[in-house]
C-alpha cells in the first residue's frame, strides 16, 4: 500500500485535504487523517472521490463501526447539508478500511478522496 494526504486548503474557516494512495490487498481500518489540534470543532461539509472499479472504501470518525461517515464506491461526490457533525468523543483522527479490493482485475487499485471541512 503507498498512502498519502496533501492539504490544498488552510483557512480560518475551511481546510480541505486529499488522499491519494493505491493498494495491493484490503487494507482492515486504520487511522488515515489527523487533523490539527485547533481543526478539531469541524464539519464535513463536501466529499468527492475517484476509486478504482470494483474496491470500495469506507470513512469512519473513529475505529468503531458506529462512527461510519462515507461508504464510497467508483466516482462520486456529495454536499452534506447540514453538515456532518463528528461525534463528541472525537479525537480528530479518521479512519478508513477497503472492501471488495478480490475483485479488482488489474492491481494495485487506485484511489483521490478530497475532503472539505469547515468550522
Amino acid at each position: 500500500m503507498i498512502f498519502a494526504v496533501q492539504t490544498l486548503a488552510d483557512a480560518q474557516r475551511n481546510y480541505t485535504v486529499r488522499l491519494v494512495g493505491h493498494l495491493t490487498s484490503d487494507i482492515a481500518r486504520m487511522p488515515c487523517l489527523e487533523l490539527p489540534e485547533g481543526r478539531r470543532r469541524i464539519s464535513l461539509d463536501r466529499a468527492s472521490w475517484l476509486i478504482q472499479e470494483k474496491m470500495g472504501l469506507a470513512l469512519y470518525w473513529t475505529q468503531h463501526d458506529a462512527s461510519l461517515l462515507l461508504v464510497m464506491e467508483s466516482r462520486n461526490a456529495m454536499s452534506c447539508a447540514p453538515e456532518l457533525q463528528p461525534p463528541p468523543e472525537w479525537d480528530g483522527r479518521l479512519w478508513l478500511e477497503s472492501f471488495g479490493f478480490a475483485r479488482v482485475p488489474d492491481p494495485p487499485a487506485r484511489f483521490t478522496v478530497t475532503l472539505d471541512f469547515d468550522r
